[in-house]
């Protein structure tokens, strides 16, 4: 559609052909110590920087809405002290042509009054088009630049980083002219159209402060942290410089250095442009005795220390396997190092909270230089119930522990048995269980019991021996025969010499009518 009025009136243009403008990047200044926030940006194409807040008169409480006339919004911008950071202004407006403004309307930036301007000379309008990518009100048409037919997708559809861009309409900057009127009028930018005209100076607009250059303060070197105080020789350790401020567009170096000879430390970080703050990675090497000394970050004449220790290498894991297991059997543990041992082996001391039940075969394993695990014997001793023993390994100041879960050499197989639905006084077919010695020496058999309130409607039958063997299994056939209707239940137990209680099989049958 086509607008009316006041800019399709305006028409009249001059055609010039303009270089493709820079993309400007914005840059995050920590103006108040605070590493969370940014409260001002670096324009670095226009060299500039803006302040975060486009409506600060608002913000700060100077200003009801934030808006004034020309005379007041200069007077303000102009004693802006924000963090101790003055200098400030409004945005500079310059002619197109660097000589001479001209008033007639276009839409694709070859006049002063319009849309589409996209040059460096009007900072307002360089922000809007160029450096946050949004789009005028009126589409850009070189064969017809006096008209103003509405675009897809114009306004204030990216304010960048900034906040409140949009809570004003109109921006004043530092620039005033005469019109073709013959009144002394100021430049400003509407923000939420890309539209630039021309207002007399008592009307009451927003003003965004800017000011020439970089106001990044780099600030003093605030902090030098590291992850852990002590490290194991071979490991590494993070370290953290941190600058009170934000680093320039050319970064800022860090210089570092250390005292320890099993640590290495590089000899100087660079905090980025923008940011605060930079990490680096300490090297360390394997030590027979404890070390401890400093590493130093130096910027300027501040010098800032953090006290490191690098020890002995201690251990990363020990593991068991089997981790359950029949008391009799052995077991194999492996004991793992933070790294290779160096120098020389490094010593594991082992112990066990039961040895009567279980026990490392040695009370030291070595695991070799050059090598990060070792593996070690176990021994375990039958049992009538199952025990759990804790196994420990412990070097240069670390312990590892581990479970050990020692079983009985008796174990049945299955654990229930389900008749389902049969008919009254008639007997089931045989379920059996399994008896099994997983041990390594015989165990007596010592007796067969059912018990439960159902246990009359069960029966059982075996051929076990006296004594079952290292390896062996023997079989109990177990039938179901109900003499009343219902669901019946009972245990069948089975004792051995091998447990301390006998070992429970769970038995379920349900008695029905004929049919």
């Amino acid at each position: 559609m086509r607008t009316t009025g006041v800019i399709a009136a305006a028409v009249g243009f001059t055609c010039l052909i303009l270089a493709a403008p820079a993309q400007a990047a914005l840059h995050g200044r920590n103006l108040d110590n605070d590493p969370a926030t940014f409260e001002a940006y670096y324009d670095d194409v226009l060299d500039i920087t803006w302040l975060a807040d486009a409506n600060y008169a608002r913000t700060s409480g100077r200003d009801g809405d934030g808006m004034m006339t020309w005379p007041t919004a200069t007077a303000w911008v102009e004693g802006l002290d924000y963090f101790g950071v003055t200098g400030w202004r409004l945005p500079a407006l310059a002619p197109l042509d660097g000589a001479t403004y001209v008033h007639t309307f276009s839409n694709n930036g070859t006049t002063d009054v319009g849309f589409g301007i996209r040059g460096t000379h009007s900072e307002l309008a360089h922000l809007y088009y160029v450096t946050l990518g949004n789009k005028g009100l009126c589409t850009p048409d070189d064969a017809d630049p006096g008209s103003c037919v509405v675009q897809s997708g114009w306004g204030l559809k990216n304010p960048g980083p900034f906040v409140n861009v949009g809570a004003i309409a109109g921006h004043w900057t530092g620039s005033e002219s005469m019109c073709p009127c013959g009144s002394l009028k100021t430049w400003l930018i509407d923000m939420t159209n890309g539209r630039q005209s021309q207002l007399l100076g008592s009307n009451l607009q927003g003003a965004w402060p800017v000011r020439d250059g970089d106001v990044a303060p780099t600030g003093d070197l605030a902090s030098l942290t590291l992850k852990t105080s002590a490290v194991s020789g071979c490991k590494s350790v993070t370290g953290t410089v941190r600058l009170a401020g934000v680093a320039p567009v050319e970064g800022v170096v860090v210089q570092l250095a250390d005292t320890l000879a099993s640590a290495s430390t590089p000899a100087s970080v660079k905090i980025l442009a923008g940011t605060s703050s930079r990490t680096f990675t300490i090297k360390s090497v394997p030590v027979v005795d404890a070390e401890t000394g400093s590493i130093s970050a130096t910027l300027g004449s501040i010098t800032l220390n953090q006290e490191l220790t690098v020890r002995p290498m201690g251990l990363y894991s020990m593991s068991l396997a089997p981790a359950s297991v029949v008391g009799g059997y052995p077991v194999v543990g492996t004991v793992k190092l933070v790294c290779s041992a160096g120098p020389g082996p490094v010593a594991v001391e082992l112990g066990s909270s039961n040895a009567l039940v279980a026990t490392p075969l040695t009370q030291t394993v070595f695991v070799p230089q050059g090598l990060r695990s070792a593996t070690f014997d176990l021994v375990t001793t039958p049992v009538t119930a199952k025990t759990s023993v804790t196994i420990t390994a412990a070097a240069n100041g670390t312990s590892k522990v581990r479970t050990l879960t020692v079983t009985s050499m008796a174990a049945v197989s299955p654990t229930t048995l389900r008749f389902g639905s049969h008919v009254l006084n008639t007997a089931s077919p045989v379920l059996a269980v399994t008896l099994v010695n997983r041990g390594t020496m015989p165990f007596a058999v010592t007796g067969f019991t059912l018990g439960g309130s159902g246990a009359r409607h069960f029966a059982q039958a075996n051929d076990c021996p006296a004594n079952l063997d290292a390896g062996a299994s023997c079989t109990i056939g177990v039938t179901f025969t109900p003499t009343s209707t219902g669901n019946k239940s009972a245990k069948l137990y089975v004792a051995t010499s091998a447990t301390s209680t006998p070992t429970g099989v769970s038995l379920y049958g349900t008695g029905v009518l004929p049919p």
